[in-house]
């Protein structure tokens, strides 16, 4: 059913700039300021249809320095905006700059249904990793989704609980594009339709054993023991135990300081950072909130600025992975070779 919906959104991106995430890096804050900057008057002089393979070549021609910055870009003017805005104004440019931490982890929280308020969606617009392609592959198996763009609109009747089945292929294809972008997470935690989702994507459930049991929630098979640790309601016991490749435990990996969250804090989701404190630093929270799609790029962006490193190839089809002329660092003596002319 998902071939209905992907025309409809090529049909609106055409002529329009493939999205991206453009990246920039710096030894110092001051340097990254310059950097921007400079790279500013550079792009105000290129074409909207060259977003993508700019956004390719700083990410890959770049180094990554110790002051990163970061931001989704689906359109050159956005870009553009956003880049001035980070220069006249040093909250702003805090707000998309991190330190880049050496080795960081993070865990992946998915929630069920009942933590979506109405009128809340999660669209499925264009985005990298693969995200459409793994969303066809969990629609098809669930013969859904015709209500995916709309889907907790509350004009939609939920017959035959299409919402929750929507919300996991969402969540299912969110997460198997983390993995394509070689965003690992340490850890998952899933609690009802988010339960279901993240044991498929540790390997401890089958997509077609969650497809085949989606009504009330599947129980975990003890003989599949995920690929990493799980937190998950559907392990049978009730008491919320880590299944972990090794047996279960009672408490979350240790050394994990960043945690992503799809969609609300609910109770499930406090619960996974109160044990996240109460055995390691601080967790930093990553929200999913709104359009799976579009947050996809900016959740790549913020964890590329707290150090993680990125397969960018995978965030680009093929005829956008070429590099483009850029401004050499403003703080460098000389550039790379792409950086002194236009290819």
């Amino acid at each position: 059913m998902l071939s209905r919906v992907q025309p409809a959104l090529a049909a609106g991106r055409r002529g329009a700039a493939a999205p991206g995430v453009w990246t920039l890096s710096a030894p110092d804050r001051d340097g990254l300021r310059r950097n921007i900057r400079a790279q500013a008057v550079h792009l105000a002089r290129r074409d909207e249809a060259d977003l993508a393979a700019l956004c390719y070549t700083s990410n890959k021609i770049k180094a990554s320095l110790p002051h990163r910055f970061a931001v989704p870009a689906d359109s050159l003017g956005g870009l553009l905006e956003t880049m001035r805005a980070a220069v006249r104004d040093p909250a702003t440019l805090d707000a998309l700059t991190g330190g880049g931490h050496p080795r960081v982890r993070y865990g992946l929280v998915l929630p069920g249904i009942d933590a979506w308020p109405t009128g809340a969606p999660i669209g499925v617009s264009e985005a990298p990793g693969g995200f459409l392609d793994y969303l066809n592959e969990a629609t098809t198996e669930f013969r859904v989704v015709e209500d995916c763009l709309d889907l907790y609109d509350d004009r939609v009747e939920d017959a035959g609980g299409v919402r929750g089945a929507a919300l996991f292929c969402v969540e299912y294809a969110l997460g198997r594009a983390l993995y394509a972008l070689d965003l690992n997470p340490a850890f998952l935690a899933g609690n009802g339709v988010g339960a279901a989702a993240a044991a498929c994507l540790t390997g401890a459930l089958t997509l077609n054993d969650a497809s085949a049991r989606f009504v009330g929630l599947p129980r975990l098979d003890p003989e599949r023991a995920p690929r990493v640790p799980l937190l998950s309601a559907a392990d049978g016991t009730g008491t919320g135990r880590w299944l972990t490749p090794d047996g279960p435990r009672t408490a979350p990996p240790e050394d994990v300081g960043h945690l992503v969250r799809v969609g609300p804090s609910g109770r499930f989701a406090r619960r996974v950072e109160d044990a996240m404190r109460a055995h390691g630093p601080p967790a930093r929270v990553v929200t999913v909130a709104a359009d799976a799609g579009r947050d996809l790029l900016a959740l790549v962006a913020a964890l590329f600025r707290e150090g993680f490193e990125v397969k960018w190839e995978a965030a680009y089809s093929r005829e956008h992975r070429t590099l483009r002329g850029l401004a050499p660092y403003a703080f460098a003596r000389t550039g790379h070779p792409h950086e002194r002319g236009t290819t």
